[in-house]
């Protein structure tokens, strides 16, 4: 009867080690608004950046 009550209870410890490590808000799944803008806006940034050198430097390139 020892074994099955501690195993179970510390399958209960494992739920409440997990809850207390997540940082989220809101169910998995659930991202705010602002946050997918800033991530967005992040990524169109990097690419821009990508876009503006390789376009630059393709014709520099062309001249060796």
């Amino acid at each position: 009867m020892e074994g099955a009550s501690s195993s179970s209870s510390g399958g209960g410890a494992f739920q409440v080690q997990q809850q207390q490590d997540y940082s989220g808000e809101g169910p998995a799944g659930e991202t705010p608004l602002w946050k997918m803008v800033v991530v967005s806006a992040i990524a169109c940034g990097v690419q821009f950046g990508w876009a503006l050198q390789l376009s630059l430097l393709t014709p520099y390139v062309q001249l060796l």
